[in-house]
């Protein structure tokens, strides 16, 4: 892949400029003493006060549990999310094997992980007969700050926005945070800064750890969260290079899109619902759940492994 020219707006200081890998201090998933405590409460709070898009929950798996049959090993899986979705409550599952879209994944910072350092992922996804995706993503924990964070694409190109709360459950870990995205399908070829005016050219860009990363995505199935919110869960699978033997990273989610039309207290229930099915999963599953952090993290970590 050509690197291309991309710097950062200074609107926003750079805060560490070594090339040393995020830790938990950069924004990671810390151990929380309470589980359900605090930090998701306040984001939930902060989302009945601003327009929200969608939200995702996410729990990283150990790889090695698939090994020998991802599709196996998934449906095994499956099970153990009916049997969490019962304890928590929620008892209507739809399994539904909808395809599979297998893409390449490349995420571009310059050497010293400018972007990361601000809170900015600038990521390429590339998928057979579809134009190339780009999109810039702010995220962190404070609303008001991915609120005053302008990701939009440049008037000439068909961008999406959108603001997202993303909620990632560890082994031991469970971690809530706002993203705001911009999502841009690339019909030419262009720079990042012509694309998004966030950026500029004073910095050049390249593949974060010289990762081009291989990913299936599985549709698992669908689950009713309250009377008018259904998610969406799937499967990812991400390997370092295409048909590696073992994938390195294994993801389940479940995302749905928060209706306009929808009632406060039908969305605050689906949140909550969708928090007990998660925790439920994580002591069903247990033996299966990883230690925590995300699929970014492991792109810029990959080289401490």
């Amino acid at each position: 892949m050509e690197c291309r020219p991309l710097g950062v707006s200074p609107a926003l200081p750079l805060v560490r400029r070594s090339a040393s890998p995020p830790t938990a201090g950069d924004g990671f998933a810390p151990s929380l003493e309470d589980p359900e405590a605090a930090s998701i409460e306040r984001l939930r709070a902060a989302s009945k006060q601003a327009p929200l898009d969608g939200i995702e929950f996410k729990m990283l798996l150990v790889p090695e549990r698939f090994a020998d049959d991802e599709d196996a090993a998934a449906a095994a899986f499956w099970k153990k999310v009916e049997k969490a979705s019962k304890d928590a409550g929620i008892t209507e599952l739809e399994p539904e094997h909808a395809g599979e879209r297998n893409r390449t994944v490349t995420f571009l910072d310059t050497d010293d992980f400018a972007l990361f350092d601000r809170g900015l992922l600038l990521r390429r996804r590339e998928e057979d007969g579809e134009p190339p995706e780009l999109t810039l993503k702010v995220r962190g924990p404070r609303r008001e700050v991915i609120d005053a964070t302008d990701t939009s694409a440049a008037p000439e190109f068909d961008g999406e926005t959108r603001v997202e709360r993303d909620v990632t459950c560890g082994r031991d870990t469970l971690q809530g945070r706002w993203a705001k995205s911009t999502r841009v399908r690339l019909e030419d070829e262009a720079a990042p800064a012509s694309v998004f005016p966030l950026l500029d050219a004073s910095a050049r860009l390249s593949p974060v750890n010289d990762l081009h990363i291989d990913e299936r995505a599985v549709k698992m199935g669908r689950v009713r969260l309250s009377k008018g919110v259904k998610a969406d869960a799937s499967m990812s699978y991400w390997r370092d290079w295409a048909n590696a033997p073992t994938p390195g990273l294994v993801e389940f989610s479940f995302r749905y899109d928060v209706d306009k039309d929808a009632t406060p207290e039908d969305v605050e229930k689906a949140e909550r619902n969708a928090e007990r099915v998660l925790l439920a999963l994580r002591r069903e599953a247990s033996g299966w759940v990883a230690e925590g952090g995300t699929k970014t993290e492991y792109v810029y970590r990959r080289n401490e492994r």
